[in-house]
């Protein structure tokens, strides 16, 4: 698993790079097709192991209503990186995230349990497995219908150079992190702690 996460992500690099211009024709081909090819593996490497489709069910938070929000974050993605590392937070405190991606691929910011994340990852496979996300772009038509919904409320899913905004209350103090889970960003770091503070 660990040689097929690194071919991803060296696949995910190349197709960066188009995207930035430094390759052309053939190579960003070539970098798509290895990412789909070694999606597609991972993904039956999960179905055989019996891994589940992601929980809807927060007991830590829910979409928060944007007449109550109590303050406002800026979140930027970075490849493979976010602009913090922790973020502090009160229980019951309703917070506006402004995610921006300044990276050259697609990323996603999404609050979950460690757990949830790696439940979602198998999501995000299918994602990338049915053409519904690509390196550097989603397919909004395939992406709003059937397994490869990203509809989440605890999640946005952002292309490059684009901004989303999620809108959450949270809950009780528990243990969760924000996190991508874009095939291989979550085994190269791109997460985060969240902390809960007292009033």
């Amino acid at each position: 698993m660990t040689k097929k996460i690194t071919t991803i992500l060296a696949a995910i690099a190349i197709g960066g790079l188009y995207a930035g211009g430094a390759l052309a024709g053939a190579g960003h081909d070539a970098a798509k097709e290895t990412v789909v090819k070694e999606i597609r593996g991972m993904a039956q490497d999960m179905k055989s192991s019996g891994a589940n489709a992601h929980s809807e069910a927060f007991s830590f938070g829910q979409a928060g209503d944007a007449a109550k929000v109590n303050r406002t974050i800026d979140i930027e993605m970075m490849d493979n990186t976010f602009n913090f590392s922790t973020l502090d937070i009160k229980p019951g405190e309703v917070i506006r995230f402004n995610v921006k991606n300044m990276g050259e691929v697609v990323h996603e910011f999404n609050i979950a349990e460690a757990s949830m994340h790696g439940e979602h990852q198998n999501a995000m496979m299918k994602m990338m497995e049915s053409g519904a996300m690509e390196v550097d772009r989603i397919n909004v038509k395939a992406m709003s219908s059937g397994e490869a919904a990203h509809d989440d409320p605890n999640s946005v899913l952002v292309e490059p150079g684009k901004t989303a905004e999620l809108i959450w209350q949270f809950k009780k103090a528990a243990n969760i992190e924000f996190a991508c889970n874009v095939p291989g960003h979550y085994e190269d770091g791109m997460k985060g702690e969240i902390l809960y503070k007292s009033n």
